[in-house]
C-alpha cells in the first residue's frame, strides 16, 4: 500500500512536470474557426488533434525549460517547489519526460497534420528553445517571444481552418491579435 501511494506520488510530479493547466492557452487554436463561424464537426476534430499535438510539444518545452532553469527556480519562492526545482523528479527523469512529449506530439503531427502545421509546430519548440537558453535575458526580445508563442497558436488553428474550409481568417485580425499579445506580453 505505501509503494502504491509512492508511486501515485510519483506520477502526480510527472504529471505537474508537463503543465497541463497550461494547456489552457492552446484553446487559441479554436479562435480561427470561431471568429471565421467556420467551427463545425470535421474541423473540431482536426482542431482538437493539433491541440493535443501543440499540448505535448508545449509541455516538453516546459520540461526543458525547467531544466534549463533549476538554479533560479530552486531559490524562487514559488517555483521552488515545482517537481524538478525541488528534487522530487531527477534531470533524467526531466529529459526524458521531454523527449517523450516531444516523440508523441510529433507523432500525432505526422500522422495527422499538413506540413505546415508541422512547420510551425518546429518554429514554436525552436524559439521554446532559444527563448529559453537566450532570449528571456535579453529586454524586450524576450516580451516579442512571448507574443509569438500566442501567436503560434492562432497561426496553427488558422492552418486547419485553411485545410478543412478552405478559408483563412482576415488579414485585420491576424495583425490585431499580435498587436494583442504582444500587449499582454508587455503587460506580463
Amino acid at each position: 500500500k505505501k509503494r502504491s501511494k509512492c508511486m501515485i506520488n510519483r506520477l502526480r510530479y510527472y504529471i505537474n512536470c508537463i503543465r497541463p493547466l497550461h494547456w489552457s492557452k492552446n484553446i487559441l487554436l479554436f479562435v480561427p474557426a470561431i471568429v471565421a463561424h467556420e467551427l463545425s464537426v470535421d474541423n473540431f476534430s482536426m482542431i482538437l488533434v493539433h491541440f493535443f499535438s501543440f499540448s505535448l510539444i508545449a509541455s516538453a518545452g516546459y520540461c526543458f525549460n525547467d531544466y534549463s532553469d533549476i538554479d533560479s527556480d530552486s531559490k524562487h519562492i514559488e517555483k521552488s517547489s515545482r517537481p524538478y526545482a525541488s528534487g522530487e523528479v531527477t534531470i533524467y527523469g526531466v529529459l526524458a519526460l521531454a523527449g517523450i512529449m516531444l516523440i508523441a506530439g510529433f507523432s500525432i503531427a505526422i500522422i495527422y497534420m499538413s506540413p505546415p502545421s508541422i512547420v510551425l509546430l518546429l518554429v514554436y519548440i525552436t524559439l521554446n528553445i532559444a527563448y529559453t537558453r537566450v532570449f528571456k535575458k535579453i529586454y524586450l526580445v524576450d516580451t516579442i517571444c512571448l507574443s509569438f508563442f500566442y501567436h503560434i497558436r492562432i497561426a496553427l488553428g488558422n492552418e486547419v481552418l485553411k485545410e478543412t474550409t478552405e478559408k483563412s481568417v482576415s488579414v485585420w485580425f491576424i495583425a490585431f491579435s499580435v498587436f494583442a499579445f504582444l500587449g499582454l506580453a508587455f503587460l506580463k
